[in-house]
């Protein structure tokens, strides 16, 4: 999403912007990392990053939105938060998981990589199966749009108005 909302500010000519939120976040990430290390260890370096990450979104996005070149439309508003709740399922879905699958996760080295790779295999289905299911049934997305989605298209279906 940052990439994206990067190249908006790009094709403004506008590198400043992205330049300064870059700092912002970065300065986040540092505060953040120092503080949840000695608490959650390497956990709290990855925490710091996810969160920063979105920070660099949100403040992007905050900037355009207020120079007027980020309008999120009807649709959007209404599916995001049906999205969200199916992203909050999924991880659920996957701590439950992650729970069951315990004993294949820290098997014993002999046989670890074998059981960690079905382990793994099946946390990472079961939460495709999960989200999509969830995803299907909030309305965030139907099937028929997924298809369309996936379908080749010729070049003037693929154009927007």
């Amino acid at each position: 999403m940052a990439k994206v909302l990067n190249t908006t500010f790009f094709a403004r000519r506008d590198t400043a912007g992205p330049v300064r939120v870059a700092i912002i976040a970065t300065g986040g990430n540092a505060v953040l990392a120092v503080a949840l290390m000695p608490v959650l260890g390497h956990v709290g370096i990855a925490l710091a990053s996810a969160a920063s990450a979105w920070l660099t979104v949100g403040l992007l996005a905050r900037n355009l939105a207020r120079s007027g070149h980020l309008d999120l439309d009807e649709q959007f508003r209404t599916r995001l938060p049906r999205i969200l709740l199916a992203a909050a399922g999924m991880g659920a879905a996957l701590v439950a998981g992650q729970a069951v699958l315990a004993p294949w996760l820290t098997a014993v080295p002999a046989i670890r990589t074998p059981a960690l790779a079905g382990a793994l295999a099946g946390l990472i289905l079961g939460g495709m199966a999960v989200y999509f299911t969830l995803v299907q049934v909030t309305g965030a997305a139907r099937l028929e749009q997924v298809r369309g989605l996936l379908r080749p298209q010729t070049p003037s279906e693929g154009a927007s108005p």
